[in-house]
């Protein structure tokens, strides 16, 4: 995505096409191996139509998740592999880890597909290839390329490490985690997946066999992995078993002559999926007006953001201005410090009067202040230093001018939140120079002082 943002440049849109790029070659691959299954041009093509719908897929593809671009890899590494264990050709095994690595650096989690490729080989009585040298060499350089990027990546993740439980023996919770989950997944493409589980175990060799055997190795072994992390609820953490969903819809109507109800229980499938569709989250919305209008102001001085889904606005931010030379601070390391809640790690608050709060803005440069409220004031989940930077703004009448106020909605599955941001502009003078505040770097356990220093 960083080279694709460096030729178009740097924006929502670009963002979307990129990840919408990705899935829509997952799903031109997933043709090909149909095509290659023995199944005729309509099939394989509501097939990958059918990747592209499936609505877990469709949601994260539209929020621009690494998980999409990560996966659409991995199905290219799985082609490659099963046109290795098909010829025995040393290129394909090369090919196909080397895109396996190029998956795990994008995400982690592809590594759970792993052992569906063991799984398949054992399966299908290729097993034995897996211990020719070139298949070792490569199995051995990516497993070395893993460890070394886990042991750099983890010095910047003090947390993530152990979050969500990873540090924890296993519990009956990881098992609870596909209970909960199980019904989230009923669309169209999942009783296409039961139907394609007969395929798997027709008990013949013929291609459309192999290529069920094959996605449910896929997802076999992706549940495997996840019950082995596991972490907190949230269905995008089962983003690789959903991947496998389709295929295994698919792998059902692999066959030369497939039967005349194919077709239409394709299209039932498709427009189950469609419907679907239209309850999709929004996720956040409302930040781009926001990044307009302080794309626009003249005045310099950086920016204390105190709002929620922050990053957000950060990214809008500086696609709608990429010369800007402003800063900007985020509330949950200049006025607390405040990681995410999964960590299970209580914050420090680091001020606690407005006039701490002004005394960041001065330090900080900050001439202008983004707060946040919402719109239901007995659902006020604010941190308590966003609700004082609210405040002090709100009180300190002489000291900020209010610019601008936006909606807001965030919506990633139930209720959601709706509020709206204030963008206030400090009117009190700012010292010369640069920011005198600490860069704190939590989830490192950093903290340098302004000119790059540790402190």
């Amino acid at each position: 995505m960083g080279l694709f943002f460096g030729c178009v440049g740097v924006s929502y849109p670009a963002a979307r096409l990129f990840t919408a790029a990705s899935a829509g070659s997952a799903a031109v691959l997933l043709f090909v191996l149909l095509r290659r299954a023995a199944s005729p041009s309509l099939p394989a093509a509501l097939g990958g139509l059918l990747y592209l719908t499936t609505p877990e897929i469709a949601h994260w593809t539209r929020c621009t998740m690494s998980e999409v671009p990560a996966f659409a890899v991995m199905v290219a590494a799985s082609a490659a592999f099963l046109r290795w264990l098909e010829t025995d050709r040393p290129s394909w095994c090369v090919a196909a880890w080397t895109l396996a690595a190029l998956a795990f650096l994008c995400r982690f989690t592809t590594v759970g597909v792993l052992p569906g490729w063991m799984f398949y080989a054992l399966l299908s009585g290729n097993g034995r290839k897996l211990f020719r040298p070139w298949s070792v060499v490569m199995a051995a350089a990516y497993l070395a390329l893993a460890f070394l990027y886990l042991q750099l990546v983890s010095q910047f993740a003090a947390y993530e490490v152990t979050a969500d439980g990873k540090a924890d023996p296993w519990t009956w919770d990881n098992v609870r985690f596909f209970g909960e989950a199980a019904p989230l997944l009923l669309w169209g493409t999942s009783p296409l997946a039961l139907l394609g589980l007969w395929t798997a175990f027709r008990g013949d060799s013929s291609p459309g066999t192999r290529m069920g055997q094959f996605w449910l190795c896929w997802l076999i072994g992706f549940v495997a992995f996840k019950l082995m992390m596991p972490t907190t609820f949230e269905l995008r953490h089962l983003f690789g078993a959903v991947v496998a969903l389709p295929g295994l819809a698919a792998a059902a109507f692999c066959r030369p002559r497939p039967a005349r109800w194919a077709v239409p229980l394709l299209l039932v499938a498709l427009t189950a999926n469609v419907t679907h569709l239209r309850d999709l989250p929004s996720g956040v919305v409302g930040y781009q007006t926001v990044a307009d209008q302080l794309a626009r102001v003249e005045e310099s001085g950086n920016v204390l953001c105190c709002c929620w889904e922050d990053q957000d606005l950060m990214f809008r931010y500086r696609a709608a201005a990429p010369e800007s030379r402003r800063t900007l601070l985020r509330s949950d390391r200049v006025l607390a410090v405040r990681v995410a809640d999964y960590a299970r790690v209580a914050p420090t608050p680091l001020a606690r009067t407005p006039a701490d709060v002004l005394e960041v803005v001065r330090k900080g440069r900050a001439r202008y202040l983004l707060t946040c409220q919402p719109h239901d004031s007995g659902d006020d989940t604010r941190p308590d230093e966003m609700r004082l930077a609210h405040q002090t703004a709100l009180a300190e009448t002489t000291a900020f001018e209010l610019l601008g106020r936006h909606p807001l909605n965030i919506h990633y599955g139930g209720a959601g939140r709706t509020g709206d941001i204030f963008v206030w502009r400090y009117r009190g003078p700012l010292p010369d120079g640069p920011s005198e505040l600490l860069v704190r770097i939590p989830t490192a356990k950093l903290e340098l002082a302004p000119n790059g220093t540790r402190d």
